[in-house]
C-alpha cells in the first residue's frame, strides 16, 4: 500500500499513512465507505484502497478534489 501511494503521488508522510491504516484497522467498520477530501493525485485514496482490500473489506473508497486545494491546518 506504500509502495502504491508513493507511485501515485501521496503528499502524505508515512507516520501519517500509518495513521490512516490504524483507523481502517481498529476503529472503520469492515463495511463502511471511506471518504477523502483532497485527493490531489490520489496516492493517500489508493493507500486506502489497498489497505481495504489487503483487510478483505468491502467498504469502497471514494476520493474528491476541489481543483484550488484545501484549507490550510495547524
Amino acid at each position: 500500500a506504500l509502495d502504491r501511494a508513493r507511485v501515485r503521488g501521496s503528499l502524505l508522510t508515512d507516520h501519517k499513512l500509518a495513521n490512516l491504516y490504524l483507523l481502517l484497522r481498529y476503529a472503520v467498520p469492515a463495511d463502511a465507505p471511506v471518504f477523502e477530501f483532497g485527493s490531489f493525485r490520489g496516492g493517500s485514496a489508493v493507500f486506502l484502497a489497498s489497505v481495504q482490500a489487503a483487510l478483505g473489506r468491502s467498504g469502497r473508497v471514494y476520493a474528491f478534489d476541489t481543483f484550488q486545494g484545501m484549507p490550510a491546518t495547524d
